[in-house]
């Protein structure tokens, strides 16, 4: 089922709870469609988002502010149910915008052979891309 995290806020729950319970998907309520989903692939990663959600992801060389349309498209849950492809569905899109690009936080090495008197130390910081979701297309 598409609807598996509650209602989104403002949304009326009796709405939400009768169109959940109902067979087809095809005859949902607007309370049951916000909940369209999709699985996209980038970066060697999978990502389920929504349309609003901002995700970090590995870096993607475009300017920030610029439209990204991501086409590694695993599954679509939506109005017509659920959609799987093998291992990408054809002519799926999802349509995003770069919001900045950032470091993540330091990840600490330490290198340290007993006995030697030898240690080394390091460290590394993950550049990623924040997206936001703006649209899903199937």
């Amino acid at each position: 089922m598409c609807a598996e995290d509650g209602p989104p806020d403002g949304a009326d729950v009796t709405e939400y709870k009768k169109a959940s319970h109902q067979a087809p998907l095809k005859g949902r309520s607007e309370a049951a469609r916000f909940y369209m989903y999709a699985i996209i692939k980038t970066g060697g990663k999978q990502y389920r988002v929504q349309v609003g959600d901002k995700l970090k992801v590995e870096s993607l060389a475009v300017e920030a502010g610029a439209q990204v349309t991501l086409t590694e498209v695993l599954a679509v849950c939506g109005d017509e149910g659920l959609k799987v492809g093998t291992p990408v569905l054809a002519g799926a899109t999802v349509t995003a915008t770069v919001l900045s690009h950032g470091r993540g936080e330091k990840v600490r090495i330490f290198k340290f052979r007993r006995r030697k008197h030898s240690m080394k130390s390091g460290g590394h910081r993950q550049n990623y891309t924040e997206l936001k979701i703006e649209a899903i297309s199937a």
